[in-house]
């Protein structure tokens, strides 16, 4: 059994122990198949997770007042790889994390150190070789290829350097 990161509780939703859940991915219906969760150090099985307004909610067994989860914002959200199917050009923003840049022709760009997503697509952040941060947006074609069992991500150059220098 393999666990990974798969979002984290933002707040209750309503007063009977249901919570709205940030996911790391922009495919909301995988999040309906999951039978079971993991954090705060405990196992919860799932009652329903529902998609509600753009927000992924989620019910679980054994948490059943708003008070509860009030006291679970912010924590991570773990499930096991085996109860959560990512279609094959889908990925966890942790997956990425620790993956190597590289340009469109082998070039070492970095290492990607995190990604957040605010609404608008994803930000990559990258530490170069020399040691300093950037980032960039994952539009425009930036990103050519992402394979995160070789920890690899292939950008286009050209792009890259256009949103950098806007």
């Amino acid at each position: 059994m393999t666990n990974f990161e798969i979002g984290y509780i933002t707040k209750a939703q309503g007063v009977k122990g249901e919570f709205r859940l940030r996911p790391n991915t922009r495919n909301y219906e995988n999040y309906t198949h999951i039978k079971k969760m993991f954090f705060g150090g405990k196992v919860y099985n799932v009652h329903h997770v529902s998609l509600r307004n753009g927000f992924v909610v989620c019910k679980v067994d054994g948490i059943d007042d708003r008070t509860t989860v009030e006291g679970l914002a912010g924590t991570t959200v773990y499930v096991d790889t085996e109860d959560f199917d990512l279609p094959a050009d889908e990925y966890l923003h942790t997956q990425i994390i620790g993956c190597n840049l590289y340009s469109e022709k082998g070039e070492m760009l970095g290492d990607i150190t995190n990604v957040d997503d605010y609404g608008a697509g994803e930000v990559y952040y990258v530490i170069n070789p020399k040691g300093k941060e950037f980032m960039f947006p994952n539009v425009r074609g930036v990103v050519q290829s992402i394979d995160v069992n070789a920890k690899r991500v292939v950008v286009d150059t050209d792009i890259l350097n256009e949103i950098i220098s806007e």
